[in-house]
């Protein structure tokens, strides 16, 4: 199950568009799913990564995007515009029915009210009408420990499928 702002996504609506919107938010927590371990690994190993990002593709396989640019110290912000172009580009195939990005940022937690450490997740469905950005809170130990907070989202706009 998938909550977003409180709903569960999953359980039977009797609205068609509500039917629509629930499959389109589990395909998107279904390509989360199977990406977070990558981030997961990346912090326990490093401690931080770059921003990267995976798609969900037609045939409901999940393949990993990314771009580099050869610096070796590359401006995050930089690499998520590079990102979200070459996500553009290949949504022009009709092969892609969502896309993440994952990125890491520091935010206010809503719940708490304090400065944390998060995985941003950007999303975005082809169906869709809008997208999300989801903040899953962390904090790193100096052994390796990962624990991650609850999450919160909020929406975003579009911009990866042009309608």
């Amino acid at each position: 199950m998938f909550s977003i702002f409180g709903k569960t996504f999953g359980q039977k609506k009797e609205t068609t568009d509500y039917n629509k919107t629930s499959n389109q938010l589990n395909e998107l927590a279904f390509l989360i799913d199977k990406s977070f371990p990558f981030v997961e690994d990346l912090l326990k190993k490093y401690g931080e990564y770059y921003p990267f990002s995976f798609v969900l593709n037609t045939d409901n396989t999940v393949q990993g995007v990314g771009r580099h640019d050869g610096n070796d110290k590359p401006d995050s912000q930089e690499i998520i515009k590079g990102l979200k172009d070459v996500l553009k580009l290949e949504t022009k195939k009709n092969k892609i029915k969502g896309i993440a990005i994952f990125y890491d940022v520091k935010t206010t937690n809503p719940k708490t009210n304090q400065k944390t450490d998060a995985v941003a997740v950007f999303v975005e469905h082809r169906d869709g009408q809008g997208a999300y950005t989801f903040y899953y809170p962390y904090k790193l130990t100096d052994k390796k420990e990962l624990t991650f907070g609850d999450s919160f989202g909020n929406a975003a706009t579009r911009e990866i499928f042009s309608k």
